[in-house]
């Protein structure tokens, strides 16, 4: 089943079989499942949702609480390295009851990359190699009301509102006002995200009849002038609409000019 975040596109596996297809590799799950991927996706299958990308693949799994662990399968090679992770992330905080991501990873080189789309080490652990020299494993996890920093309120109250979570979007944005002050979050405006949908409807019109390709895994953003104050409150610019297939980008301005370059 085809779906979207943020313009970022993926599609939900239906069995374990497809999940652990899709991945470049074998899965690291934890170690009290079955040493055999499929039957380990089978056992907790009930309580996983998996996300394919071109890229790879990830799963997310329900701890309860709120709490989702998630594991990634992906190419880390690939143009955009983390975008699989941060569109399963997106999903997770807006298409189900999810207030934490958890997750891990070994070794410090990774660690960067995570931070950028919000996952931040809480605990270190020493393990023992299998070479018999010492491995750091780090335990990360992701907030939701921290994350929205990096997702933004009120793309994240449109996104939940489309995926029918509506009202914890809104709860976000209650939390979000009572704790900065700011009730401009809570206007019509950015709660009606018609004029947005609009925008982003007719901006990926206008890329694709360029001859873009909207492949699966392209990324979205808009990108709003200086003046504008869309942080803290309503959006008072017309954004130009970017997109990048990690071959080429395109800028669709809200006149429907386009733009496109080659990634070099």
């Amino acid at each position: 089943m085809q779906q979207e975040i943020a313009g970022l596109a993926f599609r939900i596996a239906e069995t374990p079989e497809e999940l652990v297809k899709a991945a470049p590799g074998p899965w690291q799950l934890m170690e009290y499942l079955p040493a055999d991927n499929i039957e380990a996706f089978t056992a907790i299958w009930d309580r996983t949702i998996g996300l394919v990308f071109d890229d790879g693949a990830v799963a997310l799994e329900e701890l309860g609480d709120g709490v989702w662990r998630l594991t990634s399968n992906t190419r880390l090679d690939s143009r955009n390295p983390w975008v699989p992770l941060g569109t399963a992330m997106a999903y997770a905080f807006t298409a189900t009851d999810c207030t934490r991501i958890v997750t891990h990873c070994y070794g410090r080189a990774l660690l960067d990359g995570l931070a950028e789309i919000g996952l931040r080490p809480y605990a270190r652990r020493e393990m023992p190699g299998t070479d018999g020299a010492k491995l750091e494993r780090f335990d990360l996890g992701a907030a939701l009301d921290e994350w929205l920093h990096t997702f933004g309120p009120r793309a994240f109250y449109a996104e939940a509102q489309r995926l029918g979570n509506g009202d914890k979007g809104y709860r976000a944005l209650c939390r979000w006002a009572l704790y900065y002050g700011d009730e401009s979050v809570l206007a019509p405006e950015p709660l009606a995200s018609t004029d947005t949908d609009k925008l982003l409807t007719d901006s990926r019109v206008t890329a694709a009849e360029s001859g873009f390709s909207m492949a699966e895994g392209t990324v979205q953003w808009l990108t709003h002038h200086s003046a504008c104050g869309w942080e803290h409150g309503p959006c008072t610019c017309s954004p130009i609409v970017g997109f990048s297939n990690g071959a080429e980008v395109a800028q669709v301005d809200a006149d429907g000019n386009i733009e496109r370059a080659k990634i070099q």
